[in-house]
């Protein structure tokens, strides 16, 4: 990527000091055409990658890709990233996405009656992964890394006494996944 160096004028209440300010960015003294001394900034703009996807939904673009164009059909089970390009994407390459508004992914895989199914990082609930092996489907598993940790961590306390409040979205695939863990002792909290 080439790299490009701006120029702008920043105010200084967001710093507390000029000194704080130096520390962060290039500053050079010039003067202006009243021979007036004033403060350039100049600092470097780099471009990230992913772009802002976290590292459990890029793995699962991955692990998606290479499913690509096989003579199986292959579904993934609800988006697999909330961006229609990428799933059009996916799509082009031979990967139906099944997702329809109000529905769990439990209730998806009655659309899907053969080949292999895709679980998203968002991960699933162990009644998902069980209705989908008992259909007969191939289960590939994409959730996130940090899900699975996070199941875990549910379970471990669970089977320790404690009943869970999880902070998440109702309907959402990844809070759907966390409470069908114990319905009764996991609680969601939401706005």
């Amino acid at each position: 990527m080439e790299r490009k160096e701006y120029q702008t004028k920043l105010s200084d209440s967001y710093y507390s000091n000029e000194d704080e300010l130096r520390e962060t960015i290039d500053v050079q003294p010039v003067l202006n055409c009243h021979m007036k001394k004033v403060m350039l900034y100049r600092m470097l703009v780099k471009g990230i990658v992913p772009r802002g996807y976290c590292k459990g939904v890029v793995r699962a673009i991955e692990i998606a890709k290479k499913q690509a164009h096989q003579e199986t059909p292959v579904y993934i089970l609800g988006m697999i990233v909330h961006n229609q390009y990428n799933v059009n994407a996916l799509e082009d390459l031979g990967i139906q996405t099944i997702d329809r508004k109000g529905k769990t992914r439990l209730e998806l895989l009655d659309e899907i009656d053969h080949g292999k199914v895709i679980i998203t990082a968002h991960g699933a609930s162990q009644k998902v992964f069980d209705k989908a092996k008992a259909k007969g489907l191939e289960v590939i598993d994409a959730s996130c890394l940090d899900v699975i940790k996070t199941h875990d961590l549910i379970q471990g306390k669970l089977n320790e006494g404690y009943e869970i409040l999880y902070i998440g979205k109702k309907g959402h695939p990844e809070a759907e996944g966390a409470i069908s863990i114990d319905e009764k002792r996991i609680h969601l909290i939401t706005n």
